[in-house]
């Protein structure tokens, strides 16, 4: 009799009660009598280890959702109403793990527009020649392939950005009991191996009926999967999946511990697309306001500290080696990342993979800005040409990729290195250095990039001398170079900001 049409008492006596007539060496009448069809929660795989490769078998059709469908009748609007997101979202997710996700999401700048908690897995009977078409075999599917056919039907009916979610439960069957019962005060079905594609309150009950007959070491599985669909940039989709997986002793299995799995699983899937870059969501809000926050007094503050700090020295370079370099003003450059990142814009921060520098003061800079994208920092080498051709420099350099430039500062024949493995055709790349000046060094690593098949996305400078040409230098690249503070002359041992009235010298002592 199947589980839908017994009550509590009757799924009890399922599990433990002790059945005085053997019937376990009848296949068939096991199979039936305590096998849950596909209709209901729970899935029993059987106390004999059916096989479910059978052609005679029911599989699963598009899933629905009453609730998606009639809440797309009303023509809602798919824009993201929180500040700091950019793209709007559909879920699929247990509403035990929906307030997490929803904040997952909101680190890659989405918004959860909708979540719905009624999809229904359509079932569709198919049948060979030589089965019996009267009789059907449940053909299980994974929690992954599960979790894609919901964010499909997402995608499909709301065009919009789609994630799901599905969690199974898996009770692997005790040794031994695929012939016969290894207790005599256990039952077949109570030694079986038993399977639940919803963790709801049915799942939870067999869960502790049979932890209450199981040895104390027997546990619970939950396989969760979890998949997103999305629209890519040539009108085509991007689909990703990923998995997760967590046991427990029975006694303590519940729809807690599987909120463990459920939630390993989204952020993995998350991560597993370029499209979607992960940057703290109070970051994103504090960038999209554009408010008092600290993204916007890193060029304020920087501007003060070259008028209190900055020496012109007698070659008519400019030290900002008080706050930069030798001596290094972390919280500083850390306001000065946030605000570059409101300067790049959600869009294209979202699209860097890789942040490029050189040079120690570059660096300095770089880290926490690319702390800031949650991207890895590459650092090409600088050498000159005498050293990089010596035989020491031929093994140092053997697997790098290299351009020559001529520096203003260190002169002809200067030479940056990069690891080949260091940066690939998929890489965005934003350059990042403490001076613009000839340009000549910034130029340099857009060639990097193009050796190295990637793709140069911005340059981002704390101080620009445009006295010096270096923007009118790089123009040919039509790539967007950001600075925080210009210096528009140096004359005399003075220094004159662009946009600033005032002009200023700090002479040497």
């Amino acid at each position: 009799e199947d589980i839908e049409d017994n009550d509590d008492d009757d799924l009890y006596s399922l599990i433990d009660d002790i059945d005085e007539e053997e019937k376990y060496d009848d296949d068939d009448e096991i199979s039936s009598r305590y096998r849950i069809q596909p209709q209901s929660a729970l899935e029993i795989e059987g106390a004999l280890g059916r096989d479910y490769s059978e052609s005679n078998a029911v599989s699963l059709g598009e899933p629905k959702s009453i609730m998606l469908e009639e809440w797309i009748s009303t023509e809602p609007e798919m824009i993201p109403r929180v500040v700091g997101c950019h793209m709007a979202w559909i879920g699929a997710v247990s509403s035990g793990v929906e307030t997490t996700v929803r904040h997952q999401l909101r680190d890659y700048g989405g918004e959860l527009l909708l979540n719905v908690d009624d999809i229904l897995d359509q079932q569709e009977s198919r049948t060979s020649d030589e089965a019996d078409p009267d009789s059907t075999e449940y053909v299980p599917k994974s929690s992954t392939e599960l979790a894609l056919a919901t964010a499909r039907y997402l995608y499909n009916k709301s065009k919009t950005a789609s994630l799901a979610e599905r969690t199974i439960l898996i009770v692997d069957a005790l040794s031994g009991s695929s012939s016969r019962p290894t207790s005599s005060t256990m039952l077949p079905r109570a030694a079986a191996a038993y399977r639940a594609e919803r963790i709801d309150a049915k799942a939870e009950k067999l869960l502790a009926r049979l932890a209450a007959v199981s040895p104390p070491s027997r546990k619970a599985r939950f396989q969760s999967g979890a998949a997103i669909v999305l629209a890519n940039d040539n009108g085509g989709m991007i689909e990703a999946i990923a998995s997760s997986e967590v046991a427990a002793e029975l006694r303590f299995a519940s729809r807690h511990i599987a909120a463990i799995s459920r939630t390993d699983a989204i952020q993995a899937v998350l991560k597993k697309t370029t499209r979607l870059q992960f940057i703290h969501f109070e970051t994103r809000r504090d960038v999209a306001v554009g408010q008092e926050a600290r993204s916007r007094h890193g060029a304020a503050r920087l501007k003060e500290r070259i008028k209190e700090d900055a020496r012109v020295l007698p070659n008519g370079n400019v030290d900002v080696s008080a706050f930069v370099g030798q001596y290094v003003d972390v919280t500083l450059l850390d306001d000065c990342a946030l605000d570059f990142v409101a300067q790049l814009g959600p869009e294209l921060a979202d699209s860097v993979t890789k942040v490029l520098t050189t040079g120690t003061s570059g660096q300095q800079l770089a880290l926490p800005l690319a702390r800031t994208l949650n991207v890895p920092l590459v650092c090409a080498r600088r050498d000159n040409l005498e050293l990089s051709t010596s035989p020491l420099g031929r093994v140092a350099y053997a697997d790098s990729l290299e351009v020559t430039y001529q520096s203003k500062h260190y002169g002809p024949g200067q030479q940056l290195f990069l690891p080949r493995a260091s940066m690939t055709s998929t890489d965005g790349v934003l350059i990042v250095d403490d001076f613009l000046a000839s340009g000549s060094c910034q130029e340099a690593m857009f060639r990097l990039c193009h050796k190295a098949q990637a793709t140069p996305l911005a340059l981002c400078v704390l101080i620009e001398k445009s006295y010096e040409g270096g923007r009118d230098f790089l123009s040919g690249y039509q790539l967007p170079v950001l600075s925080l503070a210009t210096i528009s002359s140096v004359t005399d041992g003075y220094i004159t900001l662009k946009d600033d009235d005032a002009t200023f010298s700090t002479p040497l002592p």
